[in-house]
């Protein structure tokens, strides 16, 4: 070869090296959208039949377009429907049962010393291992498992109480204004943190979670309760002061979508926006709501799940793979390239993300299993809690309540005995003293009082009353779950079989409630 051409071609390859090097070689970015007591209800769920009645009234653009670039999931749920426990869940992989004291919301006195949730390992190191910078803003997760760093901005408080901190309209315009800047700033904060590393950002933000102004909905959204007539699940009563109450809810789940718009707007200007997995989900159903956050049934358990990721998910997919949230944890480390350990019990998604398919993916993913403890600490006495243990599949839902003397959602005191629905409004959240497990509402207080009311004692008891030791629903017939075929012979066998399913997971994975370990101190009080 000629000297000339030899040394061209040298330079040539080496230019071809310097250039491949040159490029964007490092895993994809991962923005973890984590909405405290966001419920199954966003624009993209409104053909759901089991509460798409709500959704069809939401406005969430943000939230649609994940589902319109990405895939949406049908059948994520909670791996338990309490935010504390769910968040240790998704952050060690692990049934929330075996995450030691952060199983409860909760821990009070007595837990110190040995823990054995301590022992799980976190998604957390394994991500830094892999290059990855960990940020976090808001409410996020237990630093045991997830060592993150803080990003700076508005991003933590609840939208209305916000707003109405303006004495008229043009201060509240302003803060409107200085909101969106912040949510813009948190971006803005981690792209210059994060440098020449992909990221791993959860964003935790609290706006669902209550209190919220009441009659936000319509004020700060235009979000007329009437137009939730006829469109209310069955448990819930179609009367104005649930609707105004299910307005606001909704008004702060457009709050959350307005901090989407915000941080996508920003990763796009930034050239980033297609180098970074959009993971949008919540951590319990909505809260003061009958049977919402603390319930097994699917109002309280059923999560949304949206991920949007250019070049690898096709877009506009809908998948009915049955997903547990704890899922999450190893996903976040299949897509940075590390080894799962095998101490997870979560199955990674990522090959469901990565087929071009609709519906049923991986045979497997016929169901999933989930439970609960107790919210308050102190929603019973001496500490005790409601625990239940539940498997969902296509056809069925199968709950284990393992103390059915016990009250669902806290004893009955205080003013669980007023029934007075101007006085009990005037509490608020006050009527937290009351059936603890359930957060404080205008809903709930409309419930209370109507408990000696015959034609409305029938959403009392699906709020308030005891539970049996078994409860059967099956979903095509009865997707709200109010019909419990426990007890109807014809369904003997089917609810024989999902109990030994359930039966054998608990054994495997070492629930401790197999022996009653939290029914002793220090997770709940000495002499019980």
């Amino acid at each position: 070869m000629n000297r000339n051409v030899y040394l061209l071609v040298s330079m040539l390859f080496c230019f071809a090296l310097t250039c491949l090097g040159s490029q964007d070689l490092r895993g994809p970015n991962i923005l973890f959208f984590y909405g405290d007591d966001w419920g199954k209800i966003a624009g993209c769920y409104k053909d759901d039949h089991y509460f798409g009645g709500i959704s069809s009234v939401a406005k969430t653009p943000a939230f649609d377009r994940l589902a319109k670039e990405g895939v949406r999931f049908d059948n994520a749920f909670f791996p338990v429907p309490q935010c504390t426990p769910c968040r240790a869940s998704i952050a060690t992989g692990s049934y929330f049962w075996r995450t030691g004291k952060t199983a409860f919301l909760n821990q009070k006195d007595g837990f110190k010393g040995y823990d054995a949730g301590t022992e799980l390992p976190g998604f957390g190191p394994v991500l830094i291992r892999q290059g990855y910078y960990i940020g976090s803003s808001g409410k996020t997760m237990n630093k045991r498992w997830i060592k993150s760093r803080p990003i700076k901005g508005v991003v933590d408080r609840r939208y209305s109480l916000a707003i109405y901190k303006g004495k008229d309209e043009a201060e509240r315009q302003k803060i409107r204004k200085n909101l969106e800047a912040g949510y813009r700033q948190v971006i803005q904060n981690l792209l210059a943190k994060s440098k020449d590393k992909p990221f791993y950002f959860v964003f935790g933000p609290i706006n669902t979670h209550r209190p919220w102004i009441r009659g936000s909905g319509k004020n700060l959204w235009g979000l007329d309760p009437d137009s939730l007539k006829g469109k209310m699940p069955a448990f819930l009563p179609d009367v104005p002061e649930v609707r105004e109450d299910m307005a606001d809810y909704l008004g702060e789940i457009m709050a959350l979508d307005l901090m989407l718009t915000c941080f996508m707007e920003e990763l796009d200007r930034a050239g980033q926006l297609d180098n970074t997995v959009i993971i949008a989900t919540g951590d319990n159903g909505p809260p003061g709501f009958t049977r919402g956050k603390t319930n097994m049934y699917d109002f309280g358990s059923a999560a949304p799940l949206l991920v949007r990721w250019p070049g690898v998910v096709l877009p506009g997919r809908v998948v009915d793979d049955f997903v547990n949230l704890m899922d999450l944890g190893p996903t976040f480390i299949d897509i940075a390239g590390g080894d799962i350990p095998e101490s997870m019990d979560g199955r990674s998604i990522l090959p469901v993300l990565q087929s071009k398919d609709n519906g049923q993916i991986d045979p497997a993913r016929d169901h999933v299993i989930f439970g609960r403890e107790r919210h308050v600490h102190n929603a019973r006495q001496g500490n005790l809690s409601y625990p239940s243990r539940a498997i969902r599949n296509k056809d069925f839902l199968y709950i284990q309540n393992y103390f059915p003397d016990r009250w669902p959602l806290g004893d009955p005191l205080g003013s669980a005995n007023e029934v007075d629905q101007r006085v009990l409004a005037k509490k608020g959240s006050e009527t937290y003293t009351a059936f603890r497990d359930m957060d404080g509402s205008p809903t709930k207080s409309w419930i209370m009082s109507i408990r000696d009311d015959t034609q409305y004692r029938k959403y009392w008891d699906w709020t308030f009353a005891k539970r049996p030791a078994e409860e059967l629903y099956e979903i095509n017939k009865d997707p709200l779950q109010l019909n419990n075929l426990a007890g109807n012979s014809k369904y003997k066998e089917i609810k024989d079989g999902l109990r030994q399913k359930l039966q054998n997971v608990r054994s495997q994975t070492g629930d401790p409630r197999l022996t009653d370990v939290f029914e002793k101190p220090p997770f709940v009080n000495k002499g019980n």
